[in-house]
């Protein structure tokens, strides 16, 4: 009769299990780790078993004493628990305290797996405050993979990290000339890397004058602007002064000459590279979303007004299918240029049926890897609510967890993106839903919207970011309305689109915050419900709507129109731009600053209209 054999698995958790156990008790231990004075009564076989340092020590150690105790050096006592707990119980507690202090001594013991998730861990907490922290650590422990994934961190955000004194006093030239060797720096013209050789140099003049010809062969001179070249690079004293400079600018003139002709040139020539960096293909787009493929899925699609070109990083469903159609969601951009997806309804969870439950999510577009990424939700599902950003945090309030039916709700969250944690503030004054909201100043203003009996209503809450409080706004806006926009250009907060019980919202309101006074602009061109606009370079943008058209003998019909116009808050003048963006939505925008090279690009290019006279 075979005998029945117990799975590998269970025996290899048993006996893992039951050495922690001993370990956690202090029994059947045969080694003592003395490190700072803390003693870790440990097991040999465990050690020698978990790091390569142990094994050689142990294996050249012929002394057999149970009580035999060994000094470590080099490893804090709290890193060696930590690792300890890892051999024992293959956990490892890494925290953004303790990490640097993990890496250093799993590198010390060699344990090489432990030093990957250091490494990982790391690397998903580099941010701007703690960047040249990362990268300068990586260099000390000579830790490549983390020295790049820094250095990329820096290469992206580097004219804002570059200008620091940290940075200045303490990059390398072997590090300075990688970074700006690079394709993937963060630089909108090449004259940009010029000055900054130069930044550097005379931070300590005395000792990096003699670094200057090595960091000018760094130089993309075919990007270089023609003045700016002969103004400033070619009567430079560092190049004057330097026989190697003025060679590398006489054969540059010279290839410039033949490449006029279209003679040969030699393109490996250190000057010839014209290679543009990854960002000179920065653009500020226009920013559009919904459904997709999937149900957790996003669309990503993108317009330039200045060029006039489409862009796309998640193509939206091309049928126009409902079923993965999402409805009443919000689009932030974050002062540090991150783009979420917030909330919303599919159609078919409240089109379908009496009521639907709202989502929770909440997305960050990552631009490189074209896909959105799961953050932490919401505390609640959120559809027709209001969200906007304070700096790198963003705020959401109001809105419904269930629609059609299902009350509003006063609830407010920020997302705080430094600890990945949604926090509760004080809740509005009033439950709202299909109202706006927008930042100015130290403070959130929300207008308008519906109550819980549905009625249109046209207060006006503001919201004291320093002393979490909420206030009444002694005024009201001209006009109750909602599904409408709220936008913030210069000292003015501008209220369009949206609609009342019985029309849509022709009218452009201004509130000015510091009178406590409202003015008209001027009227939209024609009646329309408009929920998608945007500010870019100090004028308001606007996408489509929705129109209804009356038909003789037959149901009014409901069309969604994709064409783009301008408000000159100035002129006070409406501009129509484009008759079709083509990967547009009406529903909601955003503006971000995206890198065209990791976009596709459409073939099809909107066509411009013309000026919208002002009735003034």
């Amino acid at each position: 009769m075979a005998r029945k054999t117990e799975d590998h698995g269970t025996q290899e958790k048993r006996l893992l299990e039951g050495l922690y156990l001993f370990y956690q008790k202090g029994q059947l231990t045969d080694v003592t780790l003395d490190v700072e004075g803390q003693k870790f009564a440990c097991n040999r076989n465990v050690l020698a078993a978990s790091s390569p340092f142990f094994r050689a020590m142990f294996t050249s150690d012929v002394r057999e004493s149970t009580d035999h105790i060994i000094p470590i050096h080099g490893i804090s006592k709290n890193a060696m628990e930590i690792l300890l707990e890892y051999m024992y119980s293959g956990k490892v507690n890494l925290t953004n305290e303790n990490v640097q202090n993990v890496f250093s001594a799993a590198n010390f013991l060699e344990m090489l797996e432990v030093m990957d998730m250091c490494i990982d861990h790391i690397s998903q907490a580099v941010g701007l405050t703690n960047c040249l922290d990362v990268f300068f650590f990586s260099s000390y422990n000579y830790c490549e993979k983390l020295k790049l994934n820094s250095g990329k961190f820096i290469l992206k955000k580097f004219p804002e990290i570059a200008e620091s004194k940290e940075f200045l006093s303490k990059v390398d030239i072997e590090d300075l000339i990688w970074f700006l060797s690079s394709d993937d720096i963060y630089v909108d013209r090449e004259e940009y890397v010029f000055e900054y050789i130069l930044k550097w140099i005379d931070f300590d003049a005395e000792n990096r004058s003699r670094h200057f010809p090595r960091l000018f062969r760094c130089l993309r001179l075919p990007l270089i602007n023609d003045e700016y070249f002969e103004e400033k690079i070619s009567v430079h004293n560092f190049v004057v002064e330097n026989s190697f400079c003025r060679g590398l600018l006489t054969s540059f003139k010279l290839f410039k000459i033949q490449q006029a002709h279209n003679l040969d040139v030699d393109s490996d020539s250190p000057f010839a590279n014209p290679t543009p960096r990854l960002g000179m293909f920065n653009r500020k787009l226009i920013v559009y979303s919904g459904g997709a493929y999937a149900a957790n899925e996003r669309s990503f699609t993108a317009f330039d007004p200045v060029t006039k070109k489409n862009y796309y990083g998640i193509k939206p469903h091309p049928s126009f299918d409902f079923k993965f159609r999402i409805d009443f969601y919000c689009l932030v951009t974050t002062e540090n240029n991150h783009v979420y997806f917030i909330g919303g309804i599919f159609y078919e969870n409240y089109h379908f049926s009496e009521t639907g439950q709202a989502e929770k999510d909440f997305l960050l577009y990552d631009e490189k890897e074209s896909k959105w990424l799961p953050m932490k939700p919401m505390g609640v599902g959120r559809c027709h609510f209001a969200s906007c950003n304070y700096g790198d945090e963003v705020y959401v309030c109001g809105g419904k967890s269930c629609y059609p039916v299902g009350d509003p709700m006063d609830t407010v969250e920020v997302y705080d993106p430094e600890i990945h944690y949604w926090t509760v503030m004080e809740p509005m004054p009033m439950a709202l839903y299909q109202h706006s909201m927008c930042c100015h100043n130290k403070a959130l203003y929300v207008f308008g919207g519906k109550d819980v009996v549905d009625e249109h209503v046209d207060s006006v809450f503001r919201f004291d970011i320093p002393t979490n409080s909420w206030s009444v706004v002694r005024t009201n806006m001209l006009k109750p309305r909602s599904e409408h926009l709220s936008l913030t250009v210069g000292d003015k907060i501008y209220i369009l689109g949206g609609g009342s019980k019985h029309s849509n919202a022709v009218e452009v309101e201004i509130y000015d915050p510091a009178t406590n006074r409202w003015s008209y602009g001027t009227d939209f061109v024609e009646e329309r419900k408009i929920f998608a606009g945007c500010v870019y370079e100090g004028q308001i943008y606007i996408t489509g709507g929705v129109r209804q058209f009356s038909r003789p003998s037959k149901p009014t019909r409901t069309v969604e129109t994709k064409d783009f116009y301008r408000y000159n808050v100035h002129r006070k003048e409406w501009e129509k731009l484009v008759r079709f963006v083509q990967y547009a939505s009406s529903q909601c925008c955003t503006v971000a600053m995206l890198n065209i090279k990791f976009l596709h690009e459409s073939d099809f290019v909107s066509v411009g209209e013309g000026v919208v006279p002002s009735e003034d």
